[in-house]
């Protein structure tokens, strides 16, 4: 049994959130109000027989970690640690894996000083040998699993989330509050495919609950949010704040651990791509209580080579636009009928979220001076892959069937992957976002019916998808052919 099994056998979760929470017994659950919404009537649910939580209210849920992450907005390895200092639990194995991480960032910190060309690259993106050492950047030997073979420490290694795939490459080093170091990202130095790895998620590493180059930063009043790490090296070396989410979306965790700084400004791409992550981030402000500002670069730029090209000013001037201020901006621009149903769907987000900001955000709606004037009704809308995936979850016989037809294809693969472990072990990774989808499962089951009506729709979008596929591949132009046949028909009728 490993070390989060045995966590969650030694807490009981009733228990745990009463500490926090005054629960009530209604039937086989407890209930109270939610913490982490603003509510007068409980819809924060415990289910002690499947050790899950989920709120009506918020939509959050999950289990014993989810709710310390939640609560006390720290990351998955943080939580971790504190449910084992209340167990006494895998301290020894946790200390054994720390000492290892430290061991390998030093190898690697010493390999890149002997490596020319991993440092030649380093200077073409100019960070010169000194930076390297500030920011504990490394180089990955080619034969490292050989050498970790030899000192008998490929188990270690693996635990760690470290594959072969890492060899070769510039290493950077993800660090915890204590600057620890607990996993890597690694790039190639001549452009092979991928250009970026990370390791695997381990005991002590989840990728979305850190910040690249946090631990580097003292007392600011304000922080960027980068993309890259590059992005962020260049920052810090021009004296400007800065950490990077590595390649991924901007989550709660990460927002909450810097909440510690006056502002918080992202850096965005200028292209489509930039406003669809900016938009997506906004929500993400919202269900975290932290407004987020935003700078957008120009097209076919980051920062770093944007400030090795403009300068340390030049990026500081950007204008500085709030996320959602922006949002109104985009939304204004778009035909009435499209602004009506996405400002519908955007209030409709905030009165499930239920905090202060969003509060805030639903009466400057009210004020605001648009043409729109729509009054939205507060329905409930969850999102059609959630909507599936608690149907399915309820009633396995239609989850592996959905599986063995290969219903669930057009979906993400992540939302596959999550059917296929739920299958197998009746539980979830802790860090899976459909967590609360499988709580609200298990503590609320929809009917069979719903889980009958989840095959109908997946048989049909399978349809629809494999039509599609089989129109582009006839040339690729499926539109314009139904456009020209339309034309065809009426100059038909005009000539009768």
């Amino acid at each position: 049994m490993n070390t989060l099994s045995k966590i969650m056998e030694s807490i009981d979760i009733v228990s745990f959130i009463q500490q926090h929470v005054e629960l009530k017994r209604r039937g086989k659950n407890y209930v109270g109000l939610c913490p982490f919404h603003s509510e007068n009537n409980p819809s924060f649910t415990v289910n002690p027989e499947a050790q899950l939580f989920y709120c009506f209210g918020c939509g959050r849920g999950g289990n014993i970690f989810n709710f310390v992450m939640e609560y006390y907005g720290c990351s998955f390895s943080e939580a971790v640690n504190m449910l084992k200092e209340q167990t006494g639990i895998g301290e020894e194995k946790a200390d054994e894996l720390s000492q290892f991480l430290e061991k390998i960032q030093c190898l690697f910190e010493k390999t890149l000083i002997r490596t020319g060309q991993a440092l030649d690259y380093l200077r073409q993106r100019g960070i010169t040998e000194e930076d390297a050492r500030r920011y504990r950047i490394g180089f990955a030997p080619k034969d490292l699993f050989e050498i970790l073979e030899r000192r008998g420490l490929l188990d270690l290694a693996k635990r760690a989330g470290i594959t072969k795939s890492i060899e070769g490459r510039i290493t950077f080093a993800f660090f915890d509050s204590q600057s620890n170091p607990v996993g890597f990202a690694a790039r190639s130095i001549d452009d092979s495919k991928p250009k970026y790895i990370n390791v695997s998620n381990s005991p002590l590493f989840r990728k979305e609950h850190f910040l690249f180059g946090l631990n580097f930063l003292r007392e600011k009043k304000d922080v960027y949010v980068v993309e890259g790490y590059f992005d962020t090296i260049t920052c810090l070396k021009s004296d400007i704040p800065a950490v990077a989410t590595g390649g991924t979306y901007l989550s709660i965790p990460q927002i909450n651990q810097l909440k510690r700084f006056n502002r918080i400004i992202v850096a965005f791409d200028g292209d489509k791509a930039g406003v669809r992550a900016a938009l997506r981030a906004l929500k993400t402000s919202i269900r975290a209580n932290v407004p987020l500002l935003a700078v957008f670069l120009p097209k076919n730029e980051d920062p770093d080579s944007f400030i090795r090209k403009k300068g340390k000013d030049a990026f500081l001037n950007l204008e500085q636009k709030d996320l959602f201020k922006f949002f109104i901006e985009k939304l204004m621009s778009f035909p009435p009928h499209i602004a009506i149903k996405k400002l519908s769907s955007f209030k409709s987000f905030l009165k499930k979220t239920k905090n202060e900001y969003s509060l805030i955000l639903l009466k400057q709606l009210k004020t605001l001076n648009t043409s729109l004037h729509v009054n939205c009704q507060d329905h409930r809308e969850i999102s059609v892959e959630k909507q599936i995936l608690h149907a399915l979850f309820s009633n396995k016989d239609y989850l592996k069937r959905a599986l063995d037809e290969g219903l669930l294809e057009t979906f993400d693969s992540e939302l596959k992957e999550t059917a296929y472990i739920f299958l197998e072990k009746n539980t979830l990774p802790s860090d899976s976002i459909y967590a609360p989808v499988l709580a609200r499962a298990m503590i609320k089951p929809a009917p069979e019916a719903a889980a009958l009506r989840a095959i109908k729709y997946l048989k049909t979008k399978k349809l629809n998808f494999s039509l599609f596929a089989e129109k582009q591949k006839g040339g690729g132009h499926g539109v314009q052919h139904l456009q020209n046949k339309n034309r065809s028909k009426i100059k038909a009728c005009d000539s009768c």
